[in-house]
């Protein structure tokens, strides 16, 4: 269940890690990762520039989530805002429906028949 929760609240960040895909650096090399980080950029419509700065933010924040967060959030216009707001939200709810099926498989898997 840890790893359940754990895996979803990083899927939650993933509208904010958008740089473009092919880049080699923090798992931007086109896998899926790449694929969501450019899918995003396109439907937030990012300039090349505001790649290029999102970019340089994550490969200076590396390891330091929030900072990073704070920081791509003042390179976006508040239209691009809003769709980021928009989109992470509609993850979080995805998420939690993932995460209440979960725990309902879990009580079921927990629940044992009863001898008679």
């Amino acid at each position: 269940m840890k790893k359940l929760i754990i895996a979803a609240v990083l899927a939650s960040t993933l509208p904010f890690s958008f740089a473009m895909a092919g880049t080699g650096v923090g798992g931007h090399d086109g896998g899926p990762k790449g694929k969501h980080q450019e899918r995003f950029a396109q439907e937030v419509g990012l300039t090349d520039a505001q790649k290029t700065q999102i970019e340089a933010i994550k490969t200076k924040y590396n390891t330091n989530r929030k900072a990073e967060m704070d920081e791509i959030q003042n390179v976006l216009t508040p239209e691009q805002k809003e769709k980021a707001k928009a989109l992470h939200e509609a993850r979080m709810e995805k998420f939690k429906e993932m995460r209440s099926a979960a725990q309902q498989v879990e009580v079921k898997s927990e629940v044992k028949p009863t001898a008679q």
